[in-house]
C-alpha cells in the first residue's frame, strides 16, 4: 500500500482521521473537543476513555519533544479544571477527581521522545504511530500490545515503612544500670555529705 501523507502545514486533516481512530486502540475512547483554548496553547483533541480525562497531542515531523512538553502543561492546566467542566456538562464521561492522561500521536515518534516518555510516571502519557495509508489514518501503539492496559497500569508497591513496623511494636524495659551507691532520697550520696565511716556508722 502507498503511504501518502497529508499536508503537514494542515494537521487538522490528521485529527480528523486520528479522532475517528482512536477508539480502535483505545476502546471506549470518546473525542469531546478539538481545538480546547488552554493556558497558552490548544488542545488538539479533549476526550475521556475508562473514567479518565485524555489529552491528545498530535506531533508533526520534527516537534515530537515539543509536543511533548505541551501535553504535559496541558495534563497540569486540566487537573484543576475538571470540576468546572463537569459543571457545564455533567456527560463527560470522567469525575472531578479523575486521572488526566495524554496520548502522543505522530508519524515520526523515535527513540528520543520515545526515551523521553518512558522516564515519565507510567501511564501518564502513551505514544502511538500514526501513518497516512490509501487516503486514511491508521494508528498503532508504540509500546503497548495491549493498548487499553494504560487506563488502569499496575499500582507499585508501596514502600515499606520500616519506621512503622518499629513504631508498633511494644517497647522493650531497660532497667537502668546501677551508676555508683545508693543514694538519700536527697539524691546526695555518702560521698556528697562528706561524713566520715565513724559518722556514718553512728547515723545507722
Amino acid at each position: 500500500m502507498t503511504d501518502r501523507r497529508p499536508d503537514p502545514g494542515a494537521p487538522t486533516v490528521w485529527l480528523r482521521s486520528v479522532a475517528k481512530r482512536l477508539p480502535e486502540v483505545l476502546p471506549g475512547f470518546r473525542t469531546l473537543a478539538q481545538g480546547w483554548l488552554a493556558d497558552r496553547s490548544r488542545i488538539d483533541l479533549l476526550g475521556s476513555a475508562g473514567g479518565d480525562a485524555v489529552v491528545v497531542g498530535f506531533a508533526t515531523p520534527g516537534r515530537e519533544l515539543e509536543t511533548l512538553g505541551r501535553v504535559l502543561a496541558q495534563i497540569q492546566w486540566s487537573r484543576p479544571r475538571l470540576g468546572d467542566w463537569l459543571q457545564l456538562a455533567p456527560e463527560l464521561g470522567f469525575g472531578a477527581d479523575a486521572p488526566v492522561r495524554a496520548l502522543l500521536v505522530g508519524p515520526e515518534l523515535g527513540p528520543e521522545v520515545l526515551a523521553a516518555i518512558d522516564a515519565l510516571p507510567p501511564g501518564l502519557v502513551r505514544p502511538i504511530h500514526a501513518r497516512w495509508v490509501g487516503g486514511d489514518v491508521w494508528l498503532e501503539v508504540a509500546d503497548d500490545p495491549e493498548p487499553a492496559s494504560w487506563i488502569e497500569p499496575p499500582h507499585a508497591a508501596a514502600p515499606r515503612d520500616e519506621l512503622a513496623g518499629a513504631a508498633d511494636a511494644p517497647a522493650s524495659r531497660t532497667e537502668p544500670a546501677p551508676s555508683g551507691p545508693s543514694p538519700f532520697r536527697t539524691g546526695l550520696t555518702d560521698a556528697d555529705l562528706g561524713l566520715s565511716s565513724a559518722e556514718i556508722a553512728e547515723l545507722d
